[in-house]
């Protein structure tokens, strides 16, 4: 599925698996199938269908360290949140950075919370993953936001089996 554009499949799950392309990396994400989902030059967005939960998968371009993404990702929460506060980032054992907090989403004017992980997708390309849920549900996506980084992939899960 690495072939520099934004790929789209139904696989036997029925739901969307989509690509994200970086470069030298690749990463991927599979969404429920009724997420409605949209895709950009450098990123994939779905949002649920009831519309309660958010989901974006983007390639940091132009990001050397985890520091500088970690600068990024705030950025980035910041243009759509506000009233913005984040705990501590933490690590993970598979070396990723992990970011958690809660907003108010500028539009709906909504309480959210909010998980953003930070990781390597293959030769120093850094992915952010987020998730933006209605905080007076939060608990129902729970199991949902678990499945679905579950599938997220990194450039060494696309590459050919002999």
């Amino acid at each position: 599925m690495s072939d520099g554009s934004l790929a789209a499949a139904l696989d036997p799950t029925n739901k969307h698996v989509r690509q994200v392309p970086t470069t030298p990396g690749d990463a991927g994400i599979t969404f429920p199938s009724d997420w409605n989902q949209k895709t950009g030059d450098n990123c994939i967005s779905a949002v649920s269908g009831n519309g309660q939960a958010f989901s974006m998968l983007v390639t940091l371009e132009g990001v050397a360290d985890k520091k500088a993404g970690i600068k990024k990702v705030k950025e980035g929460l910041e243009d759509y949140l506000k009233d913005v506060k984040y705990d501590e980032p933490s690590e993970t054992k598979g070396d990723a950075v992990v970011i958690t907090g809660t907003g108010k989403a500028k539009n709906a004017g909504i309480d959210v919370v909010f998980v953003v992980g930070l990781f390597d997708a293959g030769k120093g390309q850094l992915v952010g993953a987020a998730f933006v849920v209605d905080s007076k549900i939060e608990d129902h996506y729970k199991a949902t936001v678990r499945g679905i980084c579950e599938t997220i992939r990194r450039s060494q899960d696309f590459a050919e089996k002999p």
